[in-house]
């Protein structure tokens, strides 16, 4: 094989490889990928779920958050209308006071 490389210049598909394997071979590769495979993929299981775990409190956190802004400015249009009609009472208050003191 390093002599077909050698002569290749290195270049070779995967396939042919796995063609050139004896069969006893290929088998135990398959076998010591697929626990490796296993090995790393229960390593990772904590972390998925942790990561799942956070996503899913951002999530709701940022569901809270954009109900939050919804209501901010709900109430900063509803005071709107009012403004004035709440600085003409406090004119008209104001100058209620001052006249009872005369």
């Amino acid at each position: 094989m390093a002599t077909e490389l050698a002569q290749h210049g290195g270049e070779h598909d995967e396939d042919d490889e796995e063609a050139e394997l004896e069969p006893g071979l290929a088998k135990v590769l398959d076998l010591m990928t697929n626990k490796l495979m296993m090995a790393i993929n229960n390593k990772l299981k904590p972390l998925a779920k942790t990561v799942l775990s956070h996503t899913t409190e951002l999530k709701r956190a940022n569901d809270r958050l954009d109900e939050a802004e919804a209501r901010v400015l709900q109430l900063e249009t509803a005071k709107e209308p009012h403004a004035e009609r709440i600085v003409a009472l406090e004119r008209k208050v104001e100058s209620m006071q001052s006249y009872k003191y005369l």
